[in-house]
């Protein structure tokens, strides 16, 4: 039997067992119909939400999903499929993007550009890292026909950033160069870098920003991999290209948890869920570890241990720390391990992904908490989001001109006391607070008559909408050893709500039995 006969009996066996599992399936999940038929029916919803029901149900409710995906992508495979559900096959067997398209790299490295002067008018450093997309920067990998432009895009972009006088690092050159660099450092079903990968990038950013700041007493021993615990999980993780084409299209990978063997003792604060860590490197950092111990292909991701995921802001605190450089860095999800690495080695690591960050522009808030240096980590699939690159330096420059400092509010004593069962007991600083306005509120130290915490939390609120515009906790231990407890933030640009400082006794959601002092507490307005 020659080739060709023996691919086409193939092809027609995998199709009839295929179309026998539709069948099955849909006699199997016959309600993700019936129930929005019925409806249609009855005159509830219209024809296009009755299909739009149809297929929502289908896609998150149906039983054998994942059965299904598998035996698909397995049919995908043997057939000699190299484009499947949106993902295309290299030709070493690894998955990447289908389609990766042309942007006007000019333009984004002109805005780079502006970033970079602006910040550097103000005394504070940039650099700008980027991260590679897994193809090998000869496209050497990619069949022909594909369209990934990944690399004639940062090609250009690096041309811009070279004459707008930028600092950069392409870490293509480490991690991408040829076809063995990106076996070695991405995963084969997912689009991001492992943490092999991760923990080099690691090491180069360090380098970088030690040549950048020789007087900021950067620790580069952490960057040796001596001084890593790694635990690797085989056959743990289904990327998120493999949970689009199963697990019989390209398999599974491992994953490799780096720990520190050295003592950590840090904070982590995620303000969109008011969610604060605390304690080693695995308890502040490595917070949804049962990513990795469940197993769960489908519906998790172990590449999330490390913080929890992509989130508009987190801020990382360490005040054993060898480096007081405050550290910004401007993110997409390549930087999650990066980002925990790093929280080894400086005192304030502040992170936000502009795809998400919604509390005020993010040059506003750099205007507001004074980094010494940022950093943008961003891989060729951000490209087209030009959040990146459109900080509001216009409304920061407008609240730069505040200079006036006027206290609206100053109490040698406050004392706030919960009961029991009250979990958001707080006291509210300023009611009625200024639209497009910086604040800043401090106080000289918090004691705790009764109970305890770990942290104070602090928030500008929407009384109106009932919801937190933003918020911040203060580590208590590291505030105390490392300058003082002081939150400077900005109002909205507009709005007719009534806002609210608010101050809490305790830790949001945990102030149940306590009493709490603050000493000499102050909010400023600034005009």
């Amino acid at each position: 039997m020659n080739n060709t006969k023996f691919k086409k009996i193939t092809a027609l066996v995998f199709t009839i067992i295929v179309l026998a599992f539709l069948v099955i399936c849909f006699f199997l999940n016959t309600k993700a119909f019936t129930v929005p038929f019925d409806k249609l029916k009855n005159g509830e919803i219209n024809t296009t939400q009755f299909i739009s029901e149809v297929k929502s149900s289908y896609l998150s409710n149906v039983k054998y999903k994942e059965e299904f995906i598998n035996i698909n992508g397995f049919f995908a495979r043997v057939t000699g499929r190299n484009h499947y559900n949106q993902v295309t096959r290299l030709k070493n067997g690894m998955l990447t993007y289908e389609k990766i398209i042309r942007h006007d790299m000019v333009s984004y490295g002109n805005s780079v550009g502006a970033m970079n002067k602006y910040l550097n008018e103000k005394g504070i450093g940039y650099l700008y890292v980027q991260a590679p997309i897994k193809v090998d920067m000869q496209n050497e990998l990619v069949y022909t026909g594909s369209e990934n432009f990944a690399n004639e895009d940062v090609n250009e972009l690096v041309t811009a950033l070279e004459k707008n006088n930028v600092s950069y690092i392409d870490l293509r050159n480490y991690v991408a160069k040829s076809e063995e660099e990106i076996e070695k450092y991405f995963y084969k079903t997912d689009h991001h870098w492992n943490n092999d990968g991760a923990f080099l990038a690691f090491g180069i950013i360090m380098e970088q920003l030690n040549e950048q700041y020789p007087d900021a007493n950067i620790d580069m021993s952490l960057t040796n991999k001596d001084k890593w615990n790694v635990t690797v999980y085989e056959d743990h993780f289904l990327g998120s290209h493999g949970k689009r084409v199963g697990t019989l299209f390209a398999g599974l990978d491992d994953y490799k948890l780096y720990t520190p063997k050295f003592d950590t003792d840090m904070s982590m604060y995620v303000p969109k869920h008011k969610t604060y860590y605390e304690g080693t490197f695995e308890e502040a950092v490595v917070v949804k570890k049962e990513y990795i111990t469940n197993k769960n292909l489908f519906k998790e991701t172990p590449y999330s241990a490390y913080v929890g995921g992509d989130y508009p802001l987190v801020q990382h605190r360490n005040g054993n720390a060898s480096s007081n450089l405050k550290v910004l860095i401007l993110k997409d999800s390549f930087a999650i391990p990066v980002q925990s690495f790093m929280s080894t080695a400086f005192k304030e690591i502040d992170v936000i992904d502009p795809r998400h960050f919604t509390e005020c522009e993010i040059a506003e808030y750099i205007e507001a908490t004074e980094p010494d240096v940022v950093l943008s980590l961003l891989n060729p699939s951000t490209f087209g989001y030009k959040e990146y690159y459109e900080l509001g330096f216009d409304q920061a420059n407008y609240h730069d001109a505040q200079t006036t400092e006027n206290e609206i509010k100053k109490l040698e004593k406050l004392e706030i006391t919960a009961a029991a069962d009250k979990q958001h007991v707080h006291n509210v600083l300023v009611n009625n607070a200024s639209f497009n306005t910086k604040y800043k509120l401090s106080f000289d130290d918090v004691e705790f008559l009764v109970g305890d915490a770990e942290c104070i939390t602090v928030a500008l609120y929407n009384s109106t909408t009932k919801q937190f515009v933003s918020n911040y906790a203060f580590d208590i231990d590291y505030c105390r050893e490392n300058g003082g407890f002081e939150w400077s933030f900005v109002s909205p640009e507009k709005g007719s709500d009534n806002l609210q400082i608010l101050i809490y006794a305790g830790r949001h959601g945990q102030t149940g039995g306590n009493t709490v002092r603050f000493t000499n507490l102050k909010v400023v307005k600034y005009s």
